[in-house]
């Protein structure tokens, strides 16, 4: 149960606030603002998603808008991929004998659970809103191998960031794929969720 409401506080301190500060911490004009580092921006805000709701699939699609599909989907790469290792990271250097007072009994369940299971929860989070970062914390927590949390963040960051990063060649009206790139995570994180309870509910001892 420690393990669960670990998990879950993570969650919460994102939902919380987002629903204090929204999406009014990125909009378009501000964005704009800032010239020809606008990318430079972009990746510095998917790394703040750390500690702050900001809306990472609006943001890849405006680098989309931006600079095409091919260049914007690298910038969102470069930004999820360093905000998931450094949120891995910070925890993992919090060390064992924090995470085992964190987690207490439970922490050799979650330890196995992403030794042996934890690269799919991983690269499927980065496709949904608040969980990415909080999966990424409870596998450092876990001191999940740290090769193979890389590679796993990998395959779930780069075909997300592309793939939300070519919305933005959907349509000439540019309201259209930033309305997608709100909408769609709903539907992933439904069909996600219900994958990741599965591969939970048969990992051992939980």
């Amino acid at each position: 149960m420690r393990t669960t409401f670990c998990f879950l506080g993570f969650v919460l301190f994102g939902l919380v606030l987002f629903f204090i500060l929204g999406d009014a911490l990125v909009e378009r004009s501000w964005l704009d603002s800032f010239g020809p580092w606008v990318w430079l921006v972009a990746v510095g805000l998917i790394i703040a998603d750390i500690f702050a709701p900001i809306p990472t699939t609006l943001i890849i699609t405006l680098m989309g808008q931006r600079y095409g599909p091919i260049l914007g989907g690298l910038i969102g790469s470069v930004g999820s991929f360093s905000a998931g290792v450094i949120a891995y990271g910070l925890t993992r250097m919090l060390g064992p004998r924090f995470a085992r007072w964190l987690l207490g009994k439970e922490l050799e369940s979650a330890e196995q659970f992403f030794s042996q299971k934890g690269a799919f929860a991983v690269a499927c989070s980065r496709w949904l809103p608040l969980l990415p970062e909080a999966i990424s914390c409870m596998a450092g927590l876990a001191r999940m191998p740290f090769r193979r949390y890389c590679v796993a963040l990998l395959s779930g960051s780069v075909p997300m960031c592309f793939a939300y990063s070519a919305l933005a060649t959907t349509s000439d009206n540019e309201l259209i794929p930033l309305t997608i790139s709100i909408i769609l995570p709903v539907p992933i994180w439904c069909i996600a969720g219900r994958l990741l309870r599965r591969t939970t509910s048969n990992s051992p001892d939980t």
